[in-house]
């Protein structure tokens, strides 16, 4: 039968709620020639008490709505309608049967229904199985209406994908996160097998972890905390080069704050084990370095060239403090400690000092005990024969192993195993050969470590032994 246009009232468990525009106008033209060839599918609202009828219509639409905005554009006061009796269970099936068979259906609105549906007492499997989908499908458009309004219209208006939301499901309370991981795909191609990878590796960038680490392992029972609270901003994300996910905290306040009470109980522990073990009365006296600006103390340790024996036992700024849970010696007044490591450097200047003239005296003996006269300083020898084999001239074809081989096979010596970079016992190994050689020996050993790695590019040897291979008869 035909009804007057006004009489319809839309569905507001329809699933479309986007009509184009242009297209709409194109079918009112089409309208206007042709009339509506099909007619809409309504119920009569007359016939469900628990309707409001506040708009005072006669009819709700099941199936049709485009047509009927676009008759609405032609100027129609009659449209044709088929009044169907339908329980409300099967009005929502009918609504989505004829939405989902058509290809411009958005995710989202597929999501919308999905969930009404479910609403309404369906379960997923049984939905699915009326709709000819996978029960996976269902579950999977619902999980998209988690994503925050703004990725959702994303994925309505087709800048993002049903795929790439579905990855983002995971971190869809995190919308700073969810903001930053958008910005990635947007900025690099990502595919959908990739999306869940990005995901992955922006969670362990943006989270503090949750398990054992060799930086910032948590101290407190995430046990305890997070999987028994069901915490959702545990996550579990990896790295690329990582074999296995990893959990981890995306809400950086909460972790910190567990962390500093974990440290604090950890600290007190050990303070007060420490008092055990001390003579000190009371600990909690004692300033907390931790507590203080960095600049305003000096810790006295190994490796700090100031001592507690330079200072004198009754100075009130050295005192007993706490650092990390540890009891130290302190220095309070930082001019004090800079006036004596300044003098400490003095002192240490003037002994290198020393110590450098009395080496270079040495090194003018040594050199004035090398010149050349008929009996040559046997210790000295030994020592550029060592150096020569051991220090040779770095080439690019020669390597510290094979000069060393090439001397013991050159000279015939028993052994020769290399072991490493002047190891000890390579070196008493070479004295014991070269403590049997005689002077003129040790000098061709002195020439054979300083020749054999010469590289054939060096420059000097051109200008120097370039030229002086041997010919056929000297070889002869």
């Amino acid at each position: 039968m035909e009804v007057p246009i006004g009489w319809i009232t839309p569905n507001p468990a329809n699933p479309r709620k986007h009509f184009d525009q242009t297209a709409l106008e194109e079918l009112a033209e089409s309208i206007k020639q042709v009339g509506i060839l099909e007619p809409l599918v309504v119920v009569d609202k007359w016939d469900d008490i628990l309707a409001k009828n506040d708009d005072n219509t006669r009819y709700r639409l099941v199936a049709g709505e485009r047509r009927w905005r676009a008759a609405q554009l032609a100027g129609l006061e009659r449209v044709p309608v088929v009044i169907r009796k339908l329980t409300p269970k099967q009005e929502l099936e009918v609504m989505l049967v004829e939405n989902l068979q058509r290809e411009d259906l958005d995710p989202i609105e597929e999501a919308q229904a999905f969930q009404l549906a479910v609403s309404r007492g369906y379960k997923q499997q049984e939905l699915a199985e009326k709709l000819g989908i996978s029960q996976s499908q269902v579950a999977n458009r619902i999980r998209l209406l988690k994503l925050p309004r703004e990725v959702q219209q994303d994925i309505s208006r087709e800048i993002l994908s049903a795929g790439h939301g579905l990855a983002l499901v995971r971190v869809a309370h995190v919308p700073e996160l969810v903001e930053k991981i958008i910005k990635y795909f947007s900025e690099r191609y990502t595919s959908v097998a990739d999306a869940g990878k990005v995901v992955d590796w922006h969670v362990a960038r943006e989270g503090k972890p949750l398990f054992s680490v060799s930086w910032d392992s948590p101290l407190f029972d995430h046990q305890e905390i997070c999987i028994k609270t069901k915490c959702k901003m545990r996550v579990h994300g990896k790295y690329e080069h990582e074999d296995r996910m990893k959990p981890y905290c995306l809400d950086e306040k909460c972790w910190s704050k567990h962390q500093g009470a974990a440290k604090q109980q950890k600290v007190d522990q050990k303070l007060q084990e420490l008092a055990e073990q001390s003579d000190i009365n009371d600990v909690s006296e004692l300033p907390v370095l931790d507590d203080l600006p960095w600049d305003s103390y000096e810790v006295f340790t190994s490796y700090v060239p100031i001592k507690t024996e330079d200072c004198s036992a009754d100075c009130e700024h050295l005192q007993d403090a706490v650092k990390r849970g540890e009891i130290v010696k302190a220095c309070l007044n930082p001019e004090c400690w800079e006036k004596k490591k300044k003098a400490k450097d003095r002192e240490q200047n003037r002994k290198k000092r020393e110590q450098k003239q009395s080496f270079e005296a040495i090194k003018d003996g040594i050199l004035e005990m090398a010149k050349f006269r008929k009996e040559t300083n046997r210790k000295l020898l030994i020592y550029m024969a060592v150096m020569a084999l051991c220090e040779p001239v770095r080439s690019t074809s020669w390597t510290h192993e094979k000069i060393w081989k090439a001397a013991y096979e050159f000279f015939g010596w028993p052994g020769g195993e290399y072991i490493g970079w002047r190891n000890e016992e390579m070196i008493q190994e070479l004295f014991s050969h070269l403590e049997k050689m005689d002077d003129e020996e040790l000098c061709h050993v002195v020439l054979f470590g300083l020749l054999r790695g010469i590289d054939p590019d060096e420059r000097v040897f051109h200008l120097t032994l370039g030229d002086q291979s041997p010919g056929e008869e000297e070889i002869a």
